[in-house]
C-alpha cells in the first residue's frame, strides 16, 4: 500500500532581502518515520520548520502539511495539528502555575489559566501524566521544576491538543546531563510506543538538534542541512556517517552508533 506523506516539500526557496535562506528544498515525511534535522547554527534548521508552519512564507516551491496545501487552507487550523515545542513558549509562560494547571492549559491552547481545572480536564492530564512518568510535578508550581522536569511536561503538553506532528526545536539546550537523557528517555518511549490508551497512535516526531548525542533512540531518519540546502536525507544508518558529518562540519569525527544513541568525537 502506498502511504501519502503527511509532509511534502517541492522545490521550496525563501528568499528574503536577497539573502538565500532555504534553497531548492525537497523534502517528504511517511507517518511512520521519525526525523532528526542536523546542521550547524544558522543552516536553515528552524527556517524550515517555520516555512511547514506558515510563519516564513516560500519565495517559491510547494509546501505540503496533513494534506493541506499552504496557501489554499486555513493556517489557523492547520497549526492546531501540528504542536511545536520551542523555548520560546518556555519562557512566556505563566511559570507560577502547577503542573497539573500547565498541562491543562495545552487541552485548552493557553499560556495561562483563566478558569479553575475541571474535574474532566484533571482526569485527561492526570492519566497522560502516568503515562509519561510525570505524576511527581502535578502540585509542583512549574517555577520550582529543573529544566529537564520542564522540558518534559511541556513535551507532554504538547501532546493534549492530540496533534498528528510533534516538531522540537532543540529540546535538549540549556539542559544538564541527567536532564538531557530523562527528556531523551522520554522522546525514545514516543518513538517507540507512541500515546497509548483507547485510542493508541504513533506520531510523527521531528526534532532539530546540531549535536548527535541528543539524537534520541527510536529516530530512523536524518535530514543534514548546510547553508539552506538538504545535504543528505534519509535513513539515519545511511545518512549519518563520519563522511557526511565532516562535509557538514568541516571538522573529522569519529562517529560511534551505541544500539541507536550516537556519539561524536572530533579526530584532530
Amino acid at each position: 500500500m502506498v502511504r501519502s506523506p503527511i509532509i511534502n516539500l517541492e522545490h521550496v526557496d525563501v528568499t528574503r532581502l536577497g539573502h538565500a535562506i532555504l534553497r531548492d528544498v525537497n523534502w517528504s515525511v511517511l507517518p511512520n518515520e521519525h526525523w532528526v534535522i542536523l546542521g550547524e547554527n544558522g543552516c536553515g534548521k528552524s527556517s524550515l520548520v517555520n516555512a511547514i508552519l506558515g510563519y516564513l512564507w516560500p519565495t517559491s516551491g510547494r509546501i505540503e502539511v496533513l494534506g493541506e496545501v499552504l496557501g489554499e487552507t486555513d493556517m489557523n487550523l492547520l497549526r492546531k495539528r501540528v504542536a511545536l515545542v520551542t523555548e520560546s513558549i518556555v519562557y512566556r509562560f505563566n511559570k507560577n502555575l502547577t503542573g497539573l494547571e500547565a498541562l491543562v492549559t495545552g487541552l485548552r491552547g493557553h499560556l495561562n489559566m483563566w478558569s479553575p481545572v475541571t474535574d474532566e480536564e484533571a482526569a485527561s492530564v492526570v492519566k497522560l501524566a502516568e503515562q509519561l512518568d510525570l505524576t511527581s510535578m502535578l502540585g509542583k508550581t512549574v517555577d520550582v521544576l529543573s529544566s529537564g522536569e520542564r522540558q518534559r511536561l511541556f513535551i507532554a503538553r504538547s501532546l493534549l491538543s492530540n496533534p498528528e506532528i510533534i516538531i522540537l526545536d532543540e529540546p535538549c539546550t540549556g539542559l544538564d546531563m541527567r536532564g538531557r537523557e530523562e527528556v531523551l528517555r522520554m522522546l525514545r518511549s514516543l518513538c517507540a510506543n507512541g500515546l497509548q490508551g483507547e485510542s493508541s497512535r504513533s506520531i510523527p516526531i521531528i526534532m532539530i538538534t546540531h549535536h548527535v548525542e541528543e539524537i534520541p533512540q527510536g529516530v530512523n531518519r536524518c535530514l543534514l542541512m548546510k547553508q539552506g540546502r538538504i545535504e543528505h536525507q534519509g535513513v539515519i544508518e545511511q545518512v549519518l556517517t563520519e563522511e557526511h558529518l565532516e562535509q557538514m562540519f568541516r571538522c573529522r569525527f569519529h562517529l560511534v552508533n551505541d544500539n541507536g544513541r550516537w556519539y561524536a568525537q572530533s579526530k584532530e
